[in-house]
């Protein structure tokens, strides 16, 4: 097996690895949380300080990871907390415990994900042959797979098979990250003076995170909503795991998102209109199948969003500064979440699946910017866009 081969495979388990927690936290978390007997409104509360403390805390781990601070030492490290955090979780009662847990969870956790692309990113330009997209394909199987299993876990141990599964999802990054410290200490060599990101690339980061924020009341609330209309926790699992199937695909066949000719602002165009026009359907409460068909769109939603944003951020994040730009993107999408999480818990008591109708307009903004960084992009980079 080649090196660039072994290197990929082993991105694509640590990736896998974050994604199967997220596949049992974002569908199921809140399901926990009310079995625990805390109203919407806590439960967003709950969501809500966590993305406060990530946006806040993942520029500063990544700007660290730039001045060579190993990445994916961090990674195995903060895991194995976080495991341990989580099983705390399981055993926590009343809003005070889960607030202090969750924002424990959310400082070890900032820089996660940001981390784990900046270090594929990195990889995917010094190796030939690596795909960031087929890498990052990891993230979207485990996350599929978590999605149904975590249903099935619910309906056979309760729902503290939660922070528990959760758990050990966790603990599984710490022997995957570790051997990746042979990547070198930081993700890239940073200059002694600290390189401004420049206004055009915040356009971008701004549109990129409008679009993925919209996307806020369909993780806080999305299973409570199909909760109360009767679907079980078997097939609330399953109409999560219809997100990734269109993602599989996408990442499979466009995931050379680093590539300097790939259409990255019509990918993050195209994401932000689909995602208006998911978030208007989903107003209307459709039924399964109609249902079914919005998250597939996810591939589009969320998957070319994202994909778009990685290319132009791999394209225009200058030299020394590109996990921070990683961190800036996490923090502006962060904080966007975090404010409409803390709304979507008025929005689903009084409004229901008429939240959705809150999303719209962010998406179309983050489609308004992207237009607008399209047209004011340097014309040397018009190629790839």
């Amino acid at each position: 097996m080649s090196a660039s081969r072994s290197l990929a495979i082993r991105l694509a388990l640590l990736i896998a690895g974050l994604f199967a927690g997220l596949g049992l936290y974002l569908p199921f978390f809140p399901v926990f949380l009310a079995g625990r007997g805390l109203s919407p409104d806590e439960i967003a509360l709950v969501l809500f300080v966590p993305i406060v403390i990530r946006a806040a805390a993942a520029p500063f781990i990544t700007g660290l990871a730039d001045r060579r601070i190993d990445p994916a030492l961090f990674l195995a490290l903060s895991h194995g907390a976080i495991a341990f955090l989580f099983a705390c979780t399981a055993l926590a009662t009343g809003m005070p415990a889960f607030l202090l847990l969750a924002a424990l969870i959310a400082v070890l956790q900032s820089a996660s994900i940001p981390l784990s692309d900046a270090l594929t990113i990195k990889a995917a330009q010094n190796f030939a042959g690596l795909n960031y997209g087929r890498i990052r394909l990891g993230g979207s199987i485990s996350f599929f797979i978590a999605n149904l299993v975590g249903g099935l876990l619910i309906a056979q141990f309760g729902i503290v098979a939660v922070p528990l599964g959760i758990a050990l999802c966790m603990l599984s990054v710490v022997p995957l990250a570790w051997p990746l410290r042979a990547l070198g200490g930081g993700i890239e060599k940073a200059p002694a003076t600290r390189v401004p990101l420049g206004a055009f690339l915040l356009v971008i980061l701004v549109a990129a995170s409008f679009i993925q924020s919209s996307h806020s009341y369909l993780y806080a609330f999305g299973s409570l909503l199909w909760k109360a209309e009767g679907y079980s926790a078997e097939i609330i699992g399953v109409i999560w795991a219809f997100n990734i199937l269109g993602e599989v695909l996408l990442f499979w066949f466009f995931g050379s998102a680093v590539g300097p000719r790939f259409p990255a602002f019509a990918f993050l165009i195209l994401g932000g209109g689909i995602a208006a026009l998911r978030w208007v359907v989903m107003a209307f409460s459709p039924g399964p199948i109609v249902l079914a068909l919005c998250q597939v769109s996810h591939a589009l939603s969320f998957g070319a969003t994202h994909l778009g944003s990685i290319a132009l951020l791999a394209r225009f994040a200058p030299e020394g500064a590109r996990s921070r730009a990683q961190g800036m993107m996490s923090a502006i999408s962060g904080g966007m979440n975090a404010l409409l999480t803390l709304g979507s818990g008025w929005l689903f008591q009084h409004t229901g699946a008429g939240g959705f109708w809150a999303m719209v307009p962010l998406a179309l903004a983050g489609v308004a910017l992207a237009v607008f960084a399209y047209w004011r992009q340097p014309q040397s980079a018009r190629d790839g866009g």
